[in-house]
């Protein structure tokens, strides 16, 4: 379905604390992850979803926000016809671990 892009507002997403817009496909569906580091994040445009593995789906339209703990087994998902952008914050870098591989 394609690839997320990132573009900086503050910081550096790979070395550290940061603020960054997050953009994902109509359609995208992560694989279950987990992040080391909690992070916050608010949908700028189109309808998100962010969630345990198997959970109904929560529609989160422009303007929503979530807190993601680290270490917590989720899925992110743009539904909506048109790509989602989300701003996300976080004290951390920012790190995707493929489910099962951090026990």
């Amino acid at each position: 379905i394609g690839t997320l892009q990132a573009a900086p507002a503050h910081g550096d997403l790979q070395h550290g604390a940061h603020g960054t817009f997050i953009k994902m496909p109509a359609g995208f569906v992560s694989d279950i992850h987990i992040h080391t580091g909690e992070y916050w994040a608010v949908v700028i445009s189109g309808v998100g979803v962010n969630g345990a593995p198997g959970s109904a789906d929560v529609l989160l339209p422009v303007g929503s926000y979530w807190s993601q703990k680290g270490g917590e087994r989720h899925v992110t998902k743009c539904i909506s016809s048109n790509e989602c952008i989300f701003f996300i914050n976080q004290s951390d870098k920012f790190d995707d671990i493929p489910d099962g591989m951090k026990k």
